[in-house]
């Protein structure tokens, strides 16, 4: 009897190991495996199960399931091998890149990880730490086809080797002229152009009715960044607030000249020892990119509506939505989260409760849990998506 109920546990975190991974990684959607079901019947109808049955540590028994899992159920031309051209590689690759960056910006987020974002005090909802780059993501694709990785973990652990972005790895990919990074630092730029004549720091005659806002002026500065970095000029640059001050100052330089030789300015005096006048100390504002416009979910898309309720149950913002969301089960969200969100496994999940709740419930509630949420979830978008649309 003790021998089946440890059958009956092992086939239960098989199942478990395998419908993660194949949600993680959209293993079913981009056609990597046909039937997730058949594949968890057949593997646990083996008699490799008596042999795992042994196993009392759960992140033992994953890495043993996921590596039987990718050698016998992962055909050869389907296992990641971008050797083989796959066509739908090209979509695959670009959606997981995105979805594991957005975790672990919002693994930043929720521990308060300082990055370059906050030392440079980005734009509310721009990133330059996170920032998905198309050049980036063709080397991680290159990184992959040249160590033939077949494994979506180790091509997430490669993500993890690029991000975040900090002073030194931007000076990199600034030189390499990555278009996704430059459009960030054309961003930055704007938000510090007005800075220029309206400090009091600068003698700029009529200042007020200086429109440095324009694009031309800030067009000027991009270039002058641009020329600098491009010889070399920000090699040195190790730290967000060494960016920042190299970015204020070329700015500076650069938008004055070209306001003298339109003669809107004969002269300009400016002084650096006081640079934090014009940037003050940091505030911890730490954002998470593309923070879900519910109004845009499709309702259709599980993937989007799953996404949506992660983020919501995540930031409880906007708050009206999150009380209407979770009413009735605020005491469950929890577990739910450490599940889906933390990835954590039901029986670590009984330990954390000190075994007060069997593996098996945790199951059933958070099975239940999930589809209750999705349900009030798209009964919300959908509300939402009439009086946004009408």
């Amino acid at each position: 009897m003790l021998l089946k109920k440890k059958e009956k546990e092992i086939i239960a975190q098989i199942r478990e190991i395998i419908i993660k991974e194949d949600d993680r990684y959209h293993l079913s959607e981009y056609q990597f495996i046909h039937s997730r079901e058949d594949i968890i019947t057949e593997i646990c109808n083996k008699e490799i199960v008596s042999v795992w049955e042994q196993e009392d540590d759960f992140s033992r028994l994953k890495t043993n399931v996921l590596n039987h899992f990718y050698s016998h159920y992962v055909t050869v031309e389907n296992q990641f091998s971008i050797t083989n051209n796959i066509p739908y590689n090209e979509q695959w690759f670009p959606v997981i890149y995105k979805d594991r960056l957005g975790a672990i910006h919002k693994y930043h987020a929720k521990h308060e990880i300082d990055t370059i974002d906050n030392e440079m005090e980005v734009r509310q909802g721009r990133t330059i730490a996170f920032k998905r780059s198309k050049a980036l993501l063709q080397d991680i694709v290159t990184y992959c086809k040249i160590k033939a990785i077949k494994i979506p973990e180790n091509i997430e652990e490669k993500i993890l080797e690029e991000y975040p972005i900090n002073a030194e790895k931007l000076t990199d990919r600034l030189e390499k002229e990555d278009k996704d990074l430059w459009d960030e630092i054309a961003d930055y730029l704007k938000l510090i152009a007005p800075k220029v004549p309206k400090n009091g720091r600068f003698y700029f005659p009529h200042k007020e009715n200086i429109n440095i806002r324009t694009g031309k002026y800030v067009g000027n500065a991009y270039e002058s960044v641009k020329r600098l970095v491009t010889n070399g000029n920000a090699q040195e640059k190790k730290t967000g607030l060494e960016y920042r001050k190299f970015l204020y100052w070329t700015s500076v330089n650069a938008v004055s000249n070209a306001l003298k030789k339109e003669n809107v300015i004969k002269e300009h005096h400016h002084y650096t020892d006081s640079i934090d006048d014009v940037f003050p100390p940091v505030k911890n504002h730490l954002q998470i990119e593309d923070y879900v416009l519910l109004y845009e979910v499709d309702v259709k898309n599980s993937r989007e509506v799953t996404k949506a309720l992660l983020d919501l149950l995540w930031n409880k913002k906007p708050v009206n939505i999150y009380h209407e969301l979770v009413k009735g089960h605020e005491d469950r969200v929890q577990t739910f989260l450490m599940f889906f969100d933390e990835d954590m496994s039901y029986k670590e999940i009984a330990e954390h409760y000190n075994n007060t709740l069997t593996e098996e419930k945790l199951r059933q509630d958070v099975s239940r849990l999930k589809k209750d949420l999705i349900k009030r979830l798209k009964h919300i978008l959908k509300h939402l998506n009439r009086n946004y649309n009408g």
